[in-house]
Formats: structure tokens, C-alpha cells, sequence
């Protein structure tokens, strides 16, 4: 018989005698039990604890002088946590719940006080003699928060609480576990996505049930905007499925429209009993949204790491209380009072001061987040390195982003997106070795910027150039599958090479650079015709090929 060792060891001799006598679901006869006890909940407990009792007998069974008490494990003392009114009944095979006022009970069965969170024990009593006693902490069973104590099955009652109850997801006033029960859920973080491309939904299959499941299963997304909703994907399946085990699996999505969607998921499989947790719901965000993540420092020399923000949209929006996410779960809240002006940024950032005082020229907010600062990984490999989700205050993901090592070994040395109109999911990449001078250009035009992305050859602009009126020209080119570098130079009519504009890896369906019409000594080019040559390389290093464009430079009055 299991015995419970609690944090003091002057704990009363009648508390003891309850523990010695086995931690316990009370007598295997017992005509009602403790089925389910909820102590912890995420965040402030209050109005979310719970006890649910269960009538496993066949025969319906007064309560009229029973009572629920709470005895805590370092002191011994017994309190009241409810006691049943005069008349009340738990039907044969019942359930009654007594909760905190944020659980759907009657007046009646509120409960009084608390239910501390461990070691600590929840006691039945009939007439003051005990009925059950579950211990819970210490060397007992104990659960996270948001998880609760469970009878596996319902009504077993062995007299040994670890072997009678697991933690699994709370369940007031229903049964706890069913024979046949498959249960379907979102799986981890999801991304935004292209409406344009198919989106893969990460579905989590698990079967709860307590026997195995080998069936015939189908699997619906719907999609819900402005009241109507329309399913979007499906998928047949024939899991098998032991006890507890669980199942990853995707329904293809080709039709997802833009903006944010209700997404709900069901599944109907042969012989559930449980339908409660047969569907689900969540939002999600295509891409590109009103707020992209536009420029990110993850390997400064010094200073801490950065985040840019862009608002593509026409108006202010109001970043407080938004967060912003890497892959590991490590999260902070943008603080506030944060805004970010149409056509503007915002830079969020590890160390701020020392981000305005290595990039002088950034004219956007730039802001730390409230506690913690997500870890950005650098990322050497050609996998992916970091992901990024921005959020709003309903846990929306309205922006995600993932990355691989642009840099090499570089520091101090920033990636930017070719463009705020691709969409972040988009599996080409939007992510270009920045080329600026300083390394980056947070709070301004990124180096690499582009609003018109070639799908071929390249482009110019403007053409005909004069660095004194224009300051720059912009070349941007398009790349092909399977090119993963690129280097671009300049050279006049007569085939010298005058300028090597930038290279790199290839991040992006295309690469972007400037020309401030200088040649590699910063001497200012003459009037007339150059040649600007990209080449592209594979895997290996060798050339696959080159795109060539001629740009006319007007010296003007220099």
C-alpha cells in the first residue's frame, strides 16, 4: 500500500492515519468517489478550481450530509470546501461538479475557499466519516498547470491514488475517458500563409480512449469570414492508433482567402463517443499583412539583436500589447503605447540606445519589449535557423517568418526582405544578405528594397541615371531554381570591370542592389553607356548563368 510524505514532518497524527492508510480513492465499495480534481490553473487559480465526484454504483445516491474538505499537506489542517444541501442527489452513473464561479455549477455547489496546489490532499466525507481521499504533491501524483487529476477510468477505485489517477486536460462535469475516442487538434504554431499556394494545416490526432482505435476517419477544415464559412480541405484516414498514442498529420488547404480566417477543424471517426473534443478552432493570417517583419540583425557585433517592422498599410496601428515569438516559445510583449505610422517602422530591439547609436541614420521608433527577448539563432547550416511569429493580443499570428544562415560567419551584418509584398510563407524566401555599408539600415528603406520582383531577366531603374538626381539606380534580378549565390559587377563599353556592386547568398526569388555611380576607387563614372553583369552559381560553386543590362549614366554637373 503506497504511503504520502508531505513537506513537515509535524503533521497531526489523524492526518497521517488518513495517509498511512492508503492515498487513496477511499474503499473499493465506495458509492461515490472523487473522479477529477482541477487545483491549478494557468495563471490566477481563482473561479477555476474544481472536484468532481462520480456515482459509478447502480443506484442513485443521496448526498444530504456529505462534504468535500481540503486538508493542507504542511499543516494538517482540514477546511470545508463544499457541503451538499439538503436534497441533493447523484444519479447512478452521475457526475456533480462544485467549482469556482467561473465553472458552469449551480449556486448550490460553489465552491468555498480554494483547493491548494500541492502537497495537499481533497477529502469525501459522509457524516464526518471519510469516503475518499486523493493525496496529490509530494511523493503523490501531481499535475501542470492547466491539468487535472483524473480517474483512468472513471470510477476505478484500487485504493491507490498513483495508480487511479493520471494529469490529462480538464473535463467538469463529463466523463473523463471514454472506450472509443479520438480527438483532434491545431498542431503547434501556425504559420501565415499565401492565398495564392495551398496551405498544409498541421493536424495532432490523439487517442484518447482507453482502448485502441482502428478505424475509418475523416478530417474537414472549414473557413469562416464575415459569417460564412466554407470548407477549404479534407482528408480520408485509417489511423491505428493504441491507447494514448498520437498522430501528426495535414489537410491540404488550396483555397485559404486573404485577411484572417476562423479556421475550425472536425473530425468524424467510426465509433467515437465523445464528441466534445471532435473539433477545434483558431485564427489564422494570410501574407503579406498590414504589419511585416522587414529587416532582422539576428549576429550583431554588439548591441544586442533587432527586429524591424513595417506597416504596409494606409494607417497607424497600434502595436501595444503585441508580441512577438521565436521557435523555442520564448516571448515578449511590445510595450505600451507603441505605434507605426503608414508606410513607416518601428525597430524592436535587445538594447535600443545602442541601436540608435550604431545606426544614427535610423529615423524609426525604436522600442524593447517588455520582459524577455526572444533568442534569434544565427544559423550556419542551409536548414532553417529561426522562425518568428508577431501576434496580436488574442494569441493571432498576423506575421511569421523563417530564416537560414545568410551570413556565414559575418557579424554585425543584417538580412532584409527583398520586398513587403511577398508573402512571408512564400517557399522561395524573402530574406537578402543586406548590403549597406553599416550592415544594416533599421528604420529606413531596406539596401536590397524592391516593390517590382522580376519573374525574369532584369530589371533597371531609373534608366537613363544621373547620380545627382537620383543618387541611386536599382537593379534587381530574377533567380532560378537551384541558385543559391550570386555577384554582381559593373563594366564600361570597353569590357573593364569599374565597380563590384554586391553578393551572396540567394535567399529570395530575386536579388536587389544599388549603384551609386561610383566606380571600386569612388571616383564618379563619366557619361555614357555600362554593362551591369549578374552571375548566378549552384550548389557546387560553378556558374549556371549570367543576366546582363545596360544602364545609361548621365554625370550631370559634376
Amino acid at each position: 500500500m503506497k504511503t504520502w510524505r508531505f513537506l513537515l514532518p509535524a503533521v497531526p497524527p489523524t492526518f497521517m492515519i488518513l495517509c498511512l492508510a492508503g492515498c487513496v480513492s477511499g474503499s473499493v465499495s465506495s458509492p461515490v468517489v472523487i473522479n477529477e480534481v482541477y487545483y491549478d490553473h494557468p495563471g490566477s487559480d481563482a473561479g477555476f478550481e474544481f472536484v468532481e465526484l462520480y456515482c459509478p454504483g447502480e443506484i442513485r445516491v443521496s448526498l444530504e450530509g456529505w462534504a468535500i474538505a481540503m486538508i493542507d499537506g504542511r499543516t494538517g489542517r482540514m477546511r470545508d470546501l463544499w457541503r451538499a444541501e439538503p436534497g441533493t442527489i447523484i444519479e447512478s452513473g452521475g457526475l456533480v461538479l462544485i467549482g469556482g464561479d467561473s465553472c458552469a455549477v449551480s449556486p448550490a455547489n460553489l465552491l468555498i475557499g480554494s483547493i491548494e496546489n500541492g502537497p495537499d490532499a481533497v477529502v469525501l466525507l459522509r457524516d464526518g466519516e471519510e469516503i475518499d481521499l486523493v493525496c496529490y504533491g509530494g511523493d503523490g501524483p501531481g499535475c501542470s498547470p492547466g491539468r487535472s487529476l483524473s480517474r483512468r477510468p472513471d470510477g476505478t477505485d484500487s485504493g491507490d491514488t498513483g495508480t487511479d489517477f493520471v494529469c490529462a486536460s480538464p473535463t467538469p462535469g463529463l466523463r473523463n475517458f471514454h472506450d472509443c475516442d479520438l480527438a483532434v487538434s491545431f498542431a503547434g504554431p501556425l504559420h501565415v500563409y499565401c492565398p495564392s499556394e495551398r496551405a498544409d494545416i498541421p493536424i495532432l490526432l490523439e487517442n484518447k480512449g482507453l482502448d485502441g482505435f482502428s478505424g475509418s476517419a475523416v478530417l474537414t477544415v472549414s473557413s469562416e469570414q464575415t459569417g460564412s464559412r466554407t470548407v477549404v480541405g479534407s482528408r480520408h484516414l485509417n489511423p491505428v492508433l493504441k491507447a494514448g498514442e498520437e498522430l501528426a498529420v495535414q489537410v491540404g488547404c488550396p483555397g485559404l482567402p486573404a485577411g484572417i480566417s476562423n479556421l475550425e477543424i472536425r473530425i468524424e471517426a467510426d465509433g467515437d463517443t465523445n464528441r466534445s473534443n471532435d473539433s477545434g478552432s483558431v485564427f489564422v493570417s494570410s501574407s503579406p499583412g498590414e504589419v511585416v517583419i522587414s529587416e532582422i540583425m539576428y549576429r550583431p557585433v554588439e548591441g544586442g539583436e533587432w527586429i524591424e517592422l513595417f506597416n504596409r498599410s494606409p494607417v497607424t496601428v497600434d502595436l501595444s500589447g503585441w508580441s512577438v515569438t521565436d521557435r523555442s516559445g520564448a516571448s515578449g510583449s511590445i510595450r505600451s503605447g507603441v505605434e507605426i505610422e503608414a508606410g513607416c517602422f518601428v525597430v524592436l530591439a535587445q538594447d535600443p540606445d545602442a541601436v540608435t547609436a550604431m545606426f544614427p541614420a535610423c529615423a524609426g521608433i525604436v522600442s524593447a519589449l517588455e520582459s524577455r527577448w526572444p533568442r534569434l539563432n544565427d544559423g550556419d547550416g542551409d536548414g532553417i535557423a529561426e522562425e518568428i511569429f508577431v501576434r496580436l493580443h488574442d494569441g493571432t499570428t498576423v506575421e511569421s517568418v523563417s530564416y537560414r544562415g545568410l551570413i556565414g560567419e559575418e557579424k554585425g551584418r543584417s538580412i532584409e526582405r527583398l520586398s513587403p509584398e511577398l508573402c512571408s510563407a512564400d517557399m522561395a524566401g524573402i530574406w537578402l544578405r543586406c548590403g549597406a555599408p553599416g550592415g544594416g539600415t533599421p528604420g529606413e528603406r531596406n539596401y536590397c528594397h524592391t516593390v517590382g520582383i522580376p519573374t525574369a531577366g532584369m530589371t533597371v531603374s531609373p534608366d537613363p541615371f544621373c547620380p545627382e538626381l537620383n543618387g541611386v539606380v536599382k537593379f534587381s534580378a530574377a533567380a532560378r531554381n537551384g541558385e543559391v549565390s550570386y555577384g554582381a559587377r559593373i563594366f564600361d563599353m570597353e569590357g573593364r570591370e569599374i565597380a563590384r556592386l554586391a553578393s551572396g547568398p540567394v535567399g529570395a526569388p530575386a536579388v536587389s542592389f544599388d549603384w551609386d555611380g561610383r566606380d571600386s576607387r569612388g571616383r564618379p563614372a563619366a557619361t555614357g553607356l555600362y554593362i551591369c553583369v549578374v552571375e548566378f552559381n549552384g550548389g557546387g560553386g560553378g556558374l549556371c548563368r549570367r543576366e546582363k543590362r545596360t544602364v545609361a549614366v548621365w554625370a550631370g554637373q559634376r
